[in-house]
C-alpha cells in the first residue's frame, strides 16, 4: 500500500521523536536507578530501546519504511530506493523528530520544579 508523502513524513518525524525519547528516558532513568553500576544502566538502556525500536518498526515500516535515521535515508537513495527530493524531506523531518525531544524532555521526563531537572539540564550541554 502507498502512502501519500505527507503521511510517511509525519511517521518519520513522530518515529525519530519516539526514538530519542526513550534513548534518552531510559538512559536518565536506569542511571538513577542502577546505583552507579554503568553495566546494569547500559543493558538497562539497551533493553529498553531495543523494546521500543521493535514496536515503532513494526508499526511504522509499512508506512514510510521506519528509517528514523538520516544514515538509512541517505543509504535507501544510494540504492535507488527513495529519489533526492524525498530523501531530503526524510532527512528534514528526522532532524526535526529528534530535536522536538528538547522541546519536551521537561514536561514528559521530570517536571522542570525538581531538583532532578539540573541533571537533564547538564546532559543536553545546558
Amino acid at each position: 500500500m502507498n502512502f501519500d508523502l505527507t503521511r510517511r513524513l509525519t511517521v518519520e518525524a513522530l518515529g525519530t521523536f519516539i526514538l530519542v525519547m526513550a534513548v534518552v528516558g531510559s538512559g536518565i532513568m536506569a542511571a538513577k536507578l542502577a546505583g552507579g553500576n554503568q553495566a546494569i544502566a547500559l543493558l538497562c538502556n539497551t533493553l529498553a530501546t531495543g523494546a521500543v525500536l521493535f514496536v515503532i518498526i513494526t508499526i511504522f515500516a509499512p508506512i514510510s519504511g521506519a528509517h528514523f535515521n538520516p544514515a538509512v535515508s541517505l543509504v535507501m537513495m544510494l540504492r535507488g530506493e527513495l529519489d533526492r527530493p524525498t530523501t531530503l524531506a526524510y532527512i528534514a523531518v528526522q532532524i526535526v523528530g529528534g530535536c522536538l525531544k528538547r522541546r519536551v524532555k521537561s514536561k514528559v521526563i521530570l517536571p522542570p520544579y525538581l531538583p532532578q531537572q539540573q541533571a537533564l539540564d547538564d546532559l543536553d550541554g545546558e
